[in-house]
């Protein structure tokens, strides 16, 4: 069992991230802020239906501090073959989960002490990005390197590697909403779809943003610079999940997790189209993915130039 004894405790604080509702227990002496691009991407807990919720308990822990402390990496581990207790780790922080009943999770919670001289992410902020992680995959849902734009009310996801072009890809979706600039999470809606969560991260687009954290899951395009005109081809199966295994953000390094995930993304992609968007600068192809997001019904994928 976990422990979940906090001395002095402070306040009790709500919110969602990550499609996982928090409710934190914030000891006394924890400086409790989030990065304001964190923060951004949250939201009440009733403002949409979640994948789970979890009840941390946060305290202080001097001996994590130390130059190393900066919340970069984050390593999940899973621990016991009773309880499977789960360890997220990263700078500054010390996390131990536990189920709880379906969709519900306790965590015991260490997080080194707030450097007041420092303008990126801490502790508190791998808090909710590690455990959002790690619920997610208990879930049933990935965590994919993603720009992604809102159109026609759903999320739209551009993948692929360091270079690929994601962030342009969203970018030349004219009248589109920005979701997403480097990473979002995804899930089972419950009822035969995936939902889209936004999460922080990646250089912040020229264009509008949305002003949901949590969109049905469209459809998910790897990008692929061309010329000529912008054109959606069609991807094999074995393709298709080639394109969004290199896309996922692994936390859980263990050849367990890594068979979850491929189960997930195996489910994922009978769901959602998977497809490889031919971009072309200055060119914008939103006509196009319009097409491709709502022909369902047809025998075939929707290829073909932009008008």
């Amino acid at each position: 069992m976990l422990d979940l004894a906090v001395a002095r405790p402070g306040p009790t604080r709500h919110f969602a991230f990550g499609g996982v509702a928090f409710e934190l227990e914030v000891g006394g002496g924890v400086d409790w802020q989030l990065w304001p691009e964190f923060e951004r991407h949250t939201c009440a807990v009733d403002r949409y239906p979640v994948l789970a919720r979890v009840q941390c308990v946060v305290r202080v822990d001097p001996s994590l501090a130390g130059p190393g402390n900066e919340p970069r990496g984050i390593l999940v581990e899973r621990r016991g073959e009773a309880t499977e207790t789960t360890v997220v780790v990263a700078g500054g922080l010390h996390a131990e989960l536990e189920a709880d009943g379906p969709g519900r999770y306790v965590a015991s919670v260490r997080i080194a002490p707030r450097r007041e001289v420092h303008s990126g992410p801490q502790a508190s902020d791998a808090v909710v990005l590690g455990l959002s992680a790690a619920i997610l995959e208990r879930e049933g849902g990935l965590s994919l390197h993603a720009s992604a734009i809102e159109l026609e009310g759903r999320a739209v996801l551009f993948i692929g590697p360091s270079g690929a072009g994601k962030s342009t890809a969203a970018r030349l979706a004219g009248g589109s909403r920005s979701f997403a600039f480097d990473r979002v999470n995804v899930a089972p809606d419950g009822a035969g779809g995936y939902v889209a969560w936004s999460l922080p991260g990646g250089v912040e687009a020229s264009s509008p943003s949305s002003a949901h954290r949590r969109l049905p899951l469209g459809a998910i395009f790897r990008v692929r610079q061309s010329r000529g005109a912008p054109r959606v081809a069609t991807l094999a199966a074995a393709q298709g999940m080639f394109a969004l295994r290199e896309s996922m953000w692994l936390t859980d390094l263990s050849p367990s997790a890594e068979e979850g995930r491929i189960d997930a993304a195996t489910l994922l992609r009978r769901q959602v189209r998977v497809a490889e968007i031919h971009t072309v600068l200055e060119q914008s192809h939103t006509a196009i993915l319009a097409h491709w997001l709502f022909a369902r019904d047809s025998a075939a994928p929707c290829e073909g130039a932009a008008s």
